[in-house]
């Protein structure tokens, strides 16, 4: 019988440590999940770590026999705490379970469950079988969090997506023919950084490479040996010589997903280091399913999407999109500006106009503002990205910026679930202006759990083509990044 009950405080804490140590080698695991697992022993003067391990570079050794390993003769009698489901499995090493029973530890506090047939309840049944104690389901959503790459790629075949756009508060995400155009401020771009390292993929459109020239690499310091895959989706090949992803091919690595099948025209960019990866084609472009599918079948599980409102839309519209990672900056762009894919609207609707799958994709921009929502008691803690350091992002405080001066709502803001109104009252946001609060009229908005009292919030991702589609994405998180916020949606499980 399954042991899932409430954490205590004591297995909370330990566990949290756990996966915020696992963090440390996320998207450098290759084929296999960054996990991490803590000896704890408790000798009558309260529980202390004696054994720490997370997966290591590659993928091996696994945490659990690095962990037995540090604490060797302690972790006789001790607890393990781990992030995942022990391997059962046979491989080039022995079962993780199997190492944890020959160890002797009393007891095993699990988080996520493995998907992998070859594991799933079987590393928790071979404890059992040994008469360990074993406590499931430990801090399971921050953990499946955590390693929600290696989850997707287990259960979809295909990598995580998680869809990263900078949006202006008029809604856009750069001006026609200016390059890169700064729209978040330090803080924020420093968050993205931490995004990149964590991902196996960096992906963009061939058209940010000729408008941007981007260098798509992790600039940390520290941490720039953890760039990522650099994947240009370019069904005609038109990604120029010149560019920087291509110049610095032979220090990160550079794929370019194409259509072109002449090896001709190939040639130049092997011969400076990039790997062409060729393509199944689906109205003449790059069959976006296939080419994640084959991404997974060489063990990556994150790609970062972050280039372009075109491939952006694309990928939603292939329903593709597992996360939307949305930073909206402070400033607008105004005249000549490209619009984004989706916006966030009034009571944190994501909208998209003008049709998913068309080119060109046109923004109905409603307002860098929000109602007041708390972030949901159960969405995943934001936790320390590295060992030692705080995550520098502040949960929000009240309410989010609302158009100066309070007023009516615009139409299009209200959505599907009745009329609602902004009634002037002092904004307590850092940002300032006249301020409002939403005051929802019969029938209620779709957002359940009220102001200080948690729960659920059901938010909405509209297409609007013929006809308006609903994409099935529910906020999980909001915090701040200086002057920028930082919303965060999670597609529905089927």
């Amino acid at each position: 019988m399954s042991a899932t009950i409430d954490a205590d405080e004591t297995d909370s804490r330990f566990m949290a440590e756990a996966i915020a140590l696992s963090r440390t080698h996320l998207g450098l695991t290759g084929s296999n999940p960054s996990v991490g697992t803590l000896i704890v022993r408790d000798d009558g003067d309260g529980p202390r770590v004696v054994g720490r391990g997370v997966t290591a570079i590659g993928g091996r050794p696994h945490a659990e026999t690095q962990a037995l390993a540090e604490a060797g003769d302690l972790a006789r009698g001790a607890t393990a705490y781990v992030t995942l489901e022990p391997c059962a499995h046979h491989g080039r090493t022995p079962p993780c379970a199997e190492a944890l029973v020959a160890a002797g530890v009393a007891r095993v506090v699990g988080a996520a469950s493995d998907p992998d047939s070859r594991v799933s309840g079987k590393g928790y049944a071979i404890l059992r079988a040994a008469g360990i104690s074993v406590t499931e389901g430990v801090m399971s959503a921050e953990a499946r969090y955590v390693i929600a790459g290696y989850l997707t790629r287990s259960l979809k075949k295909r990598p995580q997506v998680i869809l990263k756009l900078a949006v202006s508060s008029d809604g856009m995400i750069g001006r026609r023919g200016a390059g890169q155009v700064a729209i978040t401020g330090r803080e924020a771009r420093e968050e993205v950084q931490h995004m990149r390292a964590e991902a196996d993929v960096i992906a963009v459109g061939v058209g940010t490479v000729i408008a941007d020239d981007p260098q798509l690499t992790c600039r940390l310091p520290g941490l720039e040996h953890r760039s990522p895959i650099r994947l240009i989706v370019d069904s005609r090949l038109r990604t120029p010589l010149s560019s920087v992803v291509v110049r610095t091919a032979r220090t990160t690595p550079t794929w370019i997903a194409t259509c072109e099948a002449d090896p001709s025209r190939h040639a130049p960019y092997v011969g400076a280091g990039c790997r062409i990866v060729a393509t199944d084609i689906w109205s003449g472009r790059v069959a976006l399913p296939e080419l994640l599918e084959d991404l997974a079948a060489q063990g990556l599980s994150v790609v970062l999407l972050e280039g372009g409102a075109e491939l952006a839309s694309a990928f939603l519209s292939e329903g593709l999109v597992d996360r939307i990672a949305l930073f909206t900056g402070p400033d607008t762009i105004g005249e000549g500006g490209v619009a984004a894919p989706l916006t966030h609207l009034h009571s944190g609707q994501l909208q998209t106009v003008g049709g998913a799958a068309s080119s060109g994709v046109k923004v109905s921009v409603i307002g860098n503002w929000s109602a007041d929502t708390p972030t949901p008691s159960a969405s995943p803690t934001p936790l320390p990205r590295f060992p030692g350091e705080r995550n520098g992002a502040a949960p929000l405080e009240g309410a989010l910026p609302r158009p100066p001066g309070g007023g009516e709502v615009p139409s299009e803001a209200r959505g599907s679930g009745g009329e609602q109104r902004v009634t002037p009252t002092p904004d307590p946001s850092p940002q300032g202006g006249g301020g409002g609060k939403v005051e929802a009229l019969a029938p209620p908005s779709p957002l359940r759990g009220g102001a200080g009292g948690g729960g659920e919030a059901v938010q909405k991702l509209e297409t609007r083509g013929t006809e308006n589609t609903l994409l099935p994405f529910t906020f999980t998180r909001t915090t701040r990044f200086g002057p920028d916020r930082y919303v965060e949606f999670e597609r529905n499980e089927d």
